[in-house]
């Protein structure tokens, strides 16, 4: 597919504030990073940015997160987003095709907030337990019985399981 580019520059000598405490810093120094964006219309759409690092007084050097995308992600918090409402509808495999990206990033942007969103469950009442991870045979099993253990679940209030046949 054809490719958009587009570049986002910090403004050379400006202040910002320090990802601590908010304290105005001068620039330390910046590193190039790349975002992949939702497509625009065929193409493929990437955001480039010079991610700079400040110099606290109090806090030393920090990097300054972007706002559009989580910290460690070389996508774009709208395309993850667009990615996990594929996934609800179709299988990984299916929604990976239609991304255009490998099944395996995809897995890890769907583990990355299904973590986030079962961490705080206690399952030793009976709640919804969502819980996804990828592979066949035993191993998935293994998982979701550490998962089970980690969160005071017990195996004898599963109801129910739904399974991605692909």
């Amino acid at each position: 597919p054809h490719e958009l580019h587009l570049e986002v520059k910090a403004e050379r000598g400006a202040k910002y504030p320090c990802p601590v405490c908010g304290q105005a810093c001068s620039a330390h120094d910046f590193q190039e990073k790349t975002w992949r964006h939702w497509n625009f219309f065929q193409h493929h759409c990437y955001i480039h940015a010079s991610v700079l690092r400040v110099k606290c007084q109090e806090h030393g050097v920090k990097r300054v997160e972007v706002p559009w995308a989580r910290k460690g992600s070389a996508f774009r918090l709208l395309f993850e987003q667009a990615a996990l409402a594929l996934v609800r509808e179709m299988s990984v495999n299916a929604a990976a095709r239609f991304i255009e990206i490998t099944d395996k990033r995809l897995w890890r942007i769907v583990e990355h907030y299904v973590g986030k969103a079962v961490s705080p469950f206690n399952l030793s009442d009976i709640e919804p337990v969502v819980f996804a991870t990828p592979g066949k045979g035993k191993q998935p099993l293994k998982q979701f019985s550490a998962f089970l253990d980690a969160h005071e679940g017990d195996p004898a209030n599963i109801r129910e399981a739904v399974f991605d046949m692909s």
